[in-house]
């Protein structure tokens, strides 16, 4: 017989691991699954670890896109956490909430509750945030007593100085809080480390409450699919070495697999398009509209001869030792680099030292800021 749960979570990642304490927290039964290891590997707790975990397999799907013309025929880069914690378990550990108009446009179109002034006392509710705004008088932004500490750089670095300075000069506006009331401007980053180790979701908001006896964490499960009762999600097939477990839920099933593998697990399942489906073989349970809009993180490479793991992870994509692209909209930054022209958006990123950064916010011509550029 199946085990039975009021909430199934796919995906302990930034999501997951925040929707397992939130939900655990009452009576409710749950069970969280995900499909890697539990987060012991400790390159994931050092901050400059990430420079291992972007290029290892038992942490990271290292996926890769389709060739694109946008690309000029070449696939890019997509790394994904696969343990507890996700991809705040791999990543450069920047704390960066997002533009306020893409939510309010998820609103616009329909989304209600999800609009930015919805979410801001969420993002608040989960926050401690050290330094900041207290110097400054600006709580409206920020939570003081939340799980996930956010942190400030160490120390004024004197090329960042200059570098924000020289953006200064140039007409973009000095922001020291870019996860306040603007994200345009130049200034530091914040990140998620405190006392030297990062601090990823599953560390703030898993660990502290994985003994809860109504909470089921279930590690190296790989979800196969979604069982369904008619057009009702009503259970879930997952893959634990040789075994296949099928568990049901009584209220709900959560997808966490990220952007990537929440959708790739619907159309498994047979929820997607419908043409799609049929060609692949899927029995189709719900045709559902595609959205092709997703955005990535691109890094472009300047540069060789770097550390010898830093430069295996950006060869992958860059053939580089540093990784960089070129952003559209920033002045700093206008150039064509091997064959990557100035129009397209991203970022400017070093990775030697993750705790030195900058971050630039450009403002676009609707008065948002549209491209972010940062260096170490």
């Amino acid at each position: 017989m199946a085990d039975e749960f009021d909430y199934i979570i796919i995906g302990a990642g930034s999501a997951g691991s925040i929707l397992a304490n939130r939900l655990s927290a009452g009576d409710a039964t749950v069970c969280l699954l995900e499909a890697g290891p539990p987060d012991r590997n400790p390159w994931i707790h050092i901050p400059a670890g990430f420079t291992r975990t972007l290029a290892n397999p038992k942490v990271n799907w290292l996926f890769e896109s389709e060739p694109s013309e946008g690309t000029a025929g070449r696939p890019v880069y997509v790394p994904r956490g696969k343990t507890l914690g996700g991809s705040s378990s791999i990543n450069g550990h920047i704390y960066n909430r997002g533009q306020r108009m893409d939510y309010d446009s998820w609103a616009q179109e329909g989304n209600r509750g999800w609009g930015y002034a919805d979410i801001l006392p969420y993002f608040k509710r989960g926050e401690r945030r050290i330094g900041g705004p207290e110097q400054t008088g600006d709580e409206d932004f920020h939570g003081r007593d939340g799980e996930l500490p956010v942190t400030d750089i160490d120390g004024p670095e004197p090329i960042c100085d200059a570098f924000i300075d020289g953006a200064v000069g140039i007409g973009i506006p000095r922001n020291d809080d870019y996860n306040g009331a603007t994200q345009a401007g130049v200034g530091y980053f914040q990140r998620v480390i405190e006392n030297g180790r990062r601090v990823s979701a599953a560390r703030a908001f898993l660990h502290p409450v994985k003994h809860r006896p109504n909470l089921d964490i279930r590690t190296n499960a790989h979800t196969q699919r979604i069982l369904f009762d008619g057009a009702r999600a009503v259970g879930v097939l997952y893959k634990k070495g040789d075994q296949t477990i099928e568990l049901r839920a009584r209220q709900e099933i959560i997808l966490s697999s990220g952007s990537v593998g929440s959708p790739q697990l619907l159309q498994i399942s047979g929820v997607g398009p419908a043409a799609l489906l049929k060609d692949l073989g899927v029995e189709v349970v719900h045709d559902l509209l595609r959205r092709e809009s997703l955005a990535i993180y691109l890094d472009r490479g300047f540069g060789r001869n770097h550390d010898a793991v830093a430069g295996n992870i950006l060869d992958r994509r860059a053939n580089g030792g540093f990784g960089a692209v070129v952003s559209g909209g920033v002045e700093i930054i206008n150039a064509e680099v091997d064959g990557f022209s100035n129009n397209l958006g991203g970022v400017f990123h070093g990775f030697p030292r993750p705790h030195a950064q900058s971050a630039v916010a450009a403002t676009s011509q609707t008065g948002d800021a549209d491209a972010q550029t940062g260096f170490a």
